[in-house]
């Protein structure tokens, strides 16, 4: 057996256990090799250090053991990068992919959109009756509205005018254009619209918006966008005219919806789901949510200083009305005094509780028209009648589903005098009539912020 060959390696002498394959000459193709380039793939950690010479110590040189770990480090180093940039390819093709699939579940919506139009404009041309103009013109003396209506309808007319509402014989007439139809209705003639007309004029603006949606496109100028708009601000319009004058008809036009099927009105609601639904398809942006919730705010505070009002004095009328109960007659002189003196309390106190169910009729209409007219948009307000077709909308019931996924107070926390006054209350509220006059043409068919102004 052949004598092992020492190796040399930085003057240290080092013997393999096995020969050594013969180290290539100079002027050969490898004779650039070192001795660590030929010992970099040996296991030092197999080597007996009983077959080493005595004296010899059988530790790596701290130069080469440097060398190793620098080499493992930049393999360690080299992996890290290659995982890292696996990685990174992986979640760009997730993000891609994701990507793609949002963009397919909105085609998705919009042709789910653009179905359920077609389904309804196909239903409503079924049903197509333009309302009788001779009908939508007739008055009776009963619905004429008393002179504090009509200066609380022309307060609204005014601003929607300013918007680009066209009113004719001076603002007494309002041009209506649904459908094909184009008349002219003198607005203290609205509150008499039989019922059913009225119906039929909802349906007939139903239908109109709905093949304006259809056709819209992102042109600002488009004839179906200022249909549309026009349509708007006339349904506006008719709501302010007849809700005024004559609320509880409209309230209950309002409140009913219309049977596809059978073609007779029901008092069947929306449930609180197709809310949910509704709101995915109006899209309502942060900022008119915000302003949705302050507005919410307002309105059940000053529904409930109201009906603390209300409540004091209606503890009054019992008093009037029961004085005199088990008590001796009086004279004939101080009996008619006193009977006159609670006849004269009991009317007050009457006329009293009138004027608070007036004002909370006005805050009903304020509020709706905050809602329908300066926070949501034209095609918003169009998309909310449309969907819900022919279903009623219940704006309080729309307010409370954004009100529970924003996590606002409950109703009777935002009635109770706990947060702020009754003062408070009312001085809040003059704000909402600052921000509905603030209404011009460039805001009116877009979001009109609240709460921006105040700030």
């Amino acid at each position: 057996m052949p004598l092992a060959k020492p190796v040399e390696f930085r003057g240290s002498a080092m013997f393999a256990s096995e020969v050594l394959p013969d180290i290539p000459q100079a002027g050969s193709d490898v004779a650039e090799l070192t001795t660590w380039d030929l010992l970099q793939d040996l296991d030092f950690g197999g080597v007996d250090n009983s077959s080493l010479p005595q004296g010899s110590s059988g530790i790596i040189p701290a130069s080469s053991s440097e060398r190793l770990k620098e080499k493992n480090r930049k393999a360690q180093k080299r992996f890290r990068e290659r995982k890292k940039e696996r990685t990174q390819t992986t979640e760009a093709q997730l993000a891609e992919t994701t990507s793609q699939l949002h963009i397919l579940r909105l085609k998705q919506r919009e042709l789910e959109a653009r179905n359920s139009l077609l389904e309804k404009i196909a239903t409503l041309n079924k049903q197509q009756t333009l309302p009788d103009s001779s009908r939508l013109s007739a008055t009776t003396q009963d619905d004429v509205p008393t002179a504090r209506q009509a200066s609380d309808r022309d307060f609204y007319l005014n601003i929607l005018e300013q918007s680009g509402l066209r009113l004719q014989q001076q603002g007494s007439a309002l041009l209506l254009t649904p459908g094909d139809m184009e008349k002219e209705v003198m607005v203290d003639s609205l509150a008499a619209i039989p019922r059913d007309e009225l119906i039929n004029l909802k349906k007939a603006y139903v239908h109109s918006m709905a093949q304006c949606l259809l056709d819209i496109s992102d042109d600002s100028n488009s004839r179906s966008l200022l249909d549309l708009q026009r349509y708007s601000l006339e349904v506006t319009a008719v709501f302010v005219c007849c809700w005024i004058s004559n609320a509880h008809k409209m309230a209950a036009a309002v409140t009913e919806s219309l049977s596809t099927q059978h073609d007779c009105m029901s008092q069947e609601g929306m449930p609180k789901n197709e809310y949910q639904d509704l709101l995915v398809a109006l899209k309502f942006t942060d900022a008119q949510e915000q302003d949705l919730m302050h507005l919410r705010r307002l309105f059940y505070g000053k529904l409930g200083q109201l009906a603390r009002e209300r409540a004091a004095l209606l503890k009054k009328m019992p008093a009037a009305a029961n004085e005199g109960e088990n008590r001796e007659p009086l004279s004939f002189h101080s009996g008619f005094r006193h009977a006159a003196d609670q006849l004269a309390l009991t009317k007050e106190v009457a006329d009293q509780l009138c004027a608070n169910h007036a004002e909370e009729s006005l805050v009903y209409m304020a509020y709706g028209f905050c809602l329908f007219r300066c926070i949501q948009t034209s095609r918003q307000h169009a998309l909310l009648m449309v969907n819900s077709y022919p279903k009623p909308v219940d704006p309080n019931m729309l307010l409370e589903v954004v009100a529970e996924q924003r996590d606002e107070p409950p109703i009777d926390i935002l009635m109770s005098a706990k947060l702020k006054d009754d003062l408070q209350h009312s001085a809040n509220w003059e704000t909402v009539k600052d921000y509905m006059s603030s209404l011009r043409p460039n805001n009116v068919h877009g979001h009109c912020p609240f709460l921006q102004r105040q700030q």
